[in-house]
């Protein structure tokens, strides 16, 4: 089974809420077995340990790429400050990097895009553990800063170095998944959209 998207072209769903939720399963499955794995930039190791869902392709309007695609799904008229542009990379083949801008700015952040061609799903780095030290850096942003990644990484194709088994040993596990961060609180979206209370936000805790 793999990733797909099941709207139309203007955004509507045309899948069953089995499909639905087969879609939604299986993206959280990737994107459990993806925290704990590492990238390593300018010589030093980061440790994904929370990540977001976003899937614009089952109608999620918190995505980056949905939002800008299907405006005509918010009564208020409201996109994605992200460029078409730059919104395209999250339809492309994963796993790469993709920014919500290019430049800087506090509210610059990273997502791995993890989808097929044509498959809008990423995964937002909310927090990042440095080397062996396990030394926690939080927030999307600081995420992004620390690991050095700049406008020349957009669209690169991510490396993953597999640390789980090391990291589960000094007694990291995943946490019981919740709702996605606004403002710093687990609170999710209002959107109107089936999405917006989903618990698609996980990390890891130390015992």
């Amino acid at each position: 089974m793999s990733l797909k998207n099941l709207i139309d072209s203007n955004g509507n769903l045309i899948a069953s809420e089995e499909g639905i939720f087969e879609q939604e399963k299986l993206a959280l499955e990737i994107m459990r077995n993806t925290l704990g794995l590492s990238i390593i930039k300018n010589n030093k190791r980061f440790i994904l340990s929370e990540l977001e869902l976003y899937f614009g392709g089952i109608g999620d309007k918190a995505h980056d790429w949905y939002r800008r695609n299907f405006k005509g799904q918010y009564g208020d008229g409201k996109i994605s400050r992200t460029s078409h542009e730059t919104a395209k990379y999250q339809a492309m083949k994963g796993p790469i990097y993709y920014f919500n801008r290019k430049g800087g700015g506090k509210h610059k952040r990273c997502d791995i895009v993890m989808g097929e061609e044509g498959v809008a799903v990423s995964f937002l780095i909310r927090a990042v553990l440095i080397d062996e030290s396990f030394e926690l850096v939080s927030g999307p942003n600081n995420a992004l800063n620390a690991m050095g990644l700049t406008d020349d990484d957009l669209g690169k194709e991510v490396e993953f170095h597999d640390s789980r088994e090391y990291v589960f040993s000094k007694g990291f596990y995943i946490e019981e998944p919740r709702l996605r961060i606004i403002s710093g609180k687990a609170i999710g979206f209002s959107h109107g959209c089936l999405h917006d209370k989903k618990p698609w936000n996980l990390f890891l805790k130390r015992a």
